[in-house]
């Protein structure tokens, strides 16, 4: 017995793997299943043959962009029937499937005892106020030494590219008097630690044909929106809650002072769109309309947050 992933997505079309016993995916020398993007952290995930257990699990590292399984986050290790869709980083779509037999063309073991590679977090939101004084420029991903045992044997790129990792932020200087009310200074956010990742969850539950196919056939949806200096943003949307705020740790982080800290949810579930403020002081709009209950939105309605306007745009079914 061995597993199969077979790719899904427009820039991976057609491609195939074999796995025996573990394939580590990232774009970190450390994988074996290298996909050389931005959106994917340098060790995302990984699938695995528990030799105990004599089966197949899917575990996450916890990612910048998570994992889906079957259309839900995965959390801690997730045991594998099967057939099932995966979904890296909300981009990158897999068709896991097992197999009898031996496999002809397996995935190399992934390398061992390496440092780990660096990682791509976002970059640093910049507030209006912060000096204009251009920071020294990045060191490029090309640059940085990787030891040469550490080139797996499967390397993928897509039109992503490798994002740089960002300059060292600066202190942040003393805000400037605003002409409109001045938003409260932001008191420290203590960081709730990460819960415990559930080991050996039970098994997700097995999908046919019919479930695999309107998996893979719904919508996606991006948020677009322009601050009140008219700079323009635009955010995938994942599955499940998408929080909208001022803090850097938002699904959605909007640096604007119209925006509350935890400001609203979007939520996205089999095909819709449904928005929630979370008692924000500037409000959240929906068609002029100031909303506090989980209310559906329709593709291209206009959306306010604060003094943020919005939209939610439908794209095609499927992978990215």
């Amino acid at each position: 017995m061995y597993a199969r992933l077979k790719s899904k997505s427009a820039a991976l079309a057609g491609k195939s793997y074999e796995i025996v016993s573990e394939a580590v995916i990232g774009h970190g020398p450390e994988c074996n299943l290298l996909i050389k993007s931005g959106v994917l952290s340098a060790k995302h995930a990984r699938i695995f043959f528990d030799q105990k257990k004599g089966s197949y699990y899917l575990e996450d590292f916890k990612s910048h962009n998570g994992t889906l399984l079957d259309g839900k986050p995965v959390q801690g290790k997730v045991k594998l029937e099967k057939k099932h869709v995966i979904m890296f980083a909300n981009t990158f779509t897999f068709i896991f499937t097992l197999e009898s037999g031996q496999a002809a063309d397996p995935l190399p073991p992934p390398p061992k005892d390496l440092p780990p590679g660096p990682e791509v977090p976002p970059p640093p939101r910049r507030k209006p106020a912060e000096s204009a004084v251009p920071a020294p420029p990045p060191v490029p991903a090309e640059q940085v030494p990787v030891p040469q045992a550490a080139k797996p044997a499967v390397v993928l790129e897509d039109a992503f590219g490798i994002a740089e990792p960002p300059a060292k932020p600066r202190p942040p200087e003393p805000e400037p008097a605003a002409e409109e009310p001045p938003v409260r200074a932001a008191e420290a956010v203590q960081e709730k630690p990460p819960a415990a990742q559930a080991r050996d969850a039970a098994p997700t539950m097995l999908i046919d044909e019919a479930q695999l196919a309107d998996l893979l056939s719904l919508p996606r949806f991006v948020l677009e929106f322009k601050n009140v200096r008219g700079e323009k943003s635009t955010v995938n949307l994942k599955e499940g809650e998408n929080t909208v705020g001022r803090l850097s740790t938002s699904d959605v982080a909007v640096d604007d002072a119209s925006i509350s800290r935890n400001h609203a949810i979007i939520t996205v579930r089999a095909g819709k769109v449904a928005l929630r403020d979370l008692g924000s002081k500037n409000g959240t709009y929906v068609a002029d309309k100031k909303i506090s209950v989980d209310t559906e939105v329709a593709p291209d309605a206009p959306i306010r947050f604060g003094l943020v306007k919005a939209t939610i745009l439908k794209k095609a079914g499927g992978a990215a």
